[in-house]
């Protein structure tokens, strides 16, 4: 078994004033030695900056973006596919400032930049104007308050808005209210919103309840001996089944994609709450959707969404469409143009909020052998990370929720699709929701 890996999340820092950051700057003004009035402005000033920003031995608690540390882009908060409109094309850039003459007269250029950033220069205009004044030029311009009369504080607008998706404002309340206020007041909003409009039939049942999935899986091993299901690790549980489907269901899904796909993208949420979809680096394959009619009648189709209903005891209903995905081969890993969807987790923030809820069980099925890579690599397992390559028929199903408490993400099944360095990939994902999908999904309720 490899070595297990660690993967850690780096999070943005409220920075700290330095003692030598004031001492430097005291012997820097402007080109003149500073007098006594002005080492006591700076100090009031950089006291005041202290005060605000928790000194040097505080830092506010940032928010814990597990599942988002391979996320890449400013919207992606869940890893979650679409073939939706694509993102609005940004405002051209406004025109150039001339800041010839403009300078830092402080010394710690990294300092200025900051501060300016975090607000001072409104703050402590006098102090930043007189050291600061090409960093207070620079810094971008603080976000307009819209009829709530919330801002966001924090400096970048980015980050609050895919905080706030993946579900901080509730995690991280405290930060987030400081520093996040108006993106977290948009999300609530939508969701407000959402919920007068999209509501779950009342005493409508979970799939899964607390503590029922290991008999689900007790159960696969036991009854299901046709598929030839092999349990590859127990806490979280993983089943590989060697014979899930045959030849001719392979080929009808790898048929039912072919010349359809397209490239596959994340979600996000917009300025205003909504989900969107947006371009991710961390997934560089292609995909599609068994949801035409022509798919959806297909034998050797539904024979496949019945199996799946039977093996995971959910009805299919809950489950999405079929998502045929693509993988094209690269020279070498590393190279530019290798297909690969790096660590995630199919769990989606803000679906327990949504009438279909949570993806509980992901069924993913391999249509073909891959020569060479394309494995399926579980990076956080307990005991070490462990890898499945691709051959066609083969299966595996795993969680995406905590066995005890199935509205809560499991960690510990983030997984990636290694590059095809020979060959091609073919596959499918079965994603199960714990309530009714493909009726709210008519009516626009899965994704609001």
């Amino acid at each position: 078994m490899a070595k297990k890996s660690v993967n850690g999340s780096s999070e943005p820092k409220n920075g700290s004033t330095s003692a030598d950051g004031a001492k430097n700057g005291a012997k820097n003004g402007q080109g003149r030695p500073l007098t006594g009035a002005d080492v006591k402005t700076q100090k009031k000033a950089l006291a005041a900056m202290q005060k605000r920003q928790g000194g040097s031995s505080q830092s506010m608690a940032l928010p814990a973006l597990g599942i988002l540390a391979a996320v890449v882009g400013a919207f992606v908060a869940a890893r979650f596919e679409t073939n939706s409109a694509p993102s609005a094309v940004p405002p051209p850039p406004d025109e150039e400032e001339d800041l010839t003459g403009i300078v830092n007269t402080w010394a710690n250029e990294t300092e200025c930049t900051r501060w300016a950033a975090s607000g001072e220069c409104k703050n402590n205009a006098a102090f930043m104007q007189h050291s600061c004044a090409l960093a207070c030029k620079k810094a971008p311009k603080p976000p307009e308050a819209d009829a709530s009369g919330l801002v966001n504080a924090w400096h970048t607008e980015s980050e609050c808005l895919a905080w706030a998706g993946a579900g901080e404002c509730e995690k991280n309340k405290q930060f987030m209210e400081t520093s996040c206020a108006l993106s977290c007041h948009r999300i609530m909003e939508t969701r407000r919103k959402y919920e007068q409009r999209c509501s779950r039939p009342a005493g409508a049942a979970p799939a899964v309840g607390p503590g029922q999935m290991n008999a689900t899986f007790a159960r696969i091993m036991e009854e299901f001996g046709d598929l030839e299901p092999e349990m590859i690790n127990v806490d979280p549980p993983i089943v590989l089944f060697h014979r899930f489907i045959d030849d001719a269901e392979a080929d009808a899904l790898i048929a039912h994609g072919k010349g359809k796909y397209t490239e596959s993208r994340g979600v996000g949420v917009d300025k205003d709450g909504k989900m969107t979809d947006v371009k991710t680096e961390i997934r560089t394959s292609s995909h599609t959707w068994c949801q035409d009619s022509t798919c959806l009648a297909d034998k050797q189709v539904q024979a496949i969404v019945s199996r799946v209903q039977d093996v995971t005891q959910v009805p299919s209903t809950n489950g999405e469409y079929a998502q045929l995905v693509y993988y094209r081969a690269c020279p070498e890993e590393g190279h530019p143009s290798c297909a690969f969807y790096k660590r995630h987790s199919d769990y989606i923030e803000g679906d327990q909020y949504r009438v279909q809820g949570p993806r509980v069980y992901t069924l993913f099925m391999y249509l073909n052998n891959v020569e060479e890579g394309g494995g399926t690599r579980f990076t956080d397992l307990p005991n070490g990370p462990i890898t499945f390559q691709p051959q066609r028929g083969k299966a595996i199903l795993w969680p995406s929720v905590m066995h005890d408490n199935v509205e809560a993400i499991d960690d510990r099944t983030h997984h990636e699709a290694l590059p095809v360095t020979k060959g091609e990939k073919f596959g499918a994902n079965f994603w199960i929701h714990q309530y009714d999908f493909k009726g709210p999904h008519q009516t626009g309720c899965t994704l609001s």
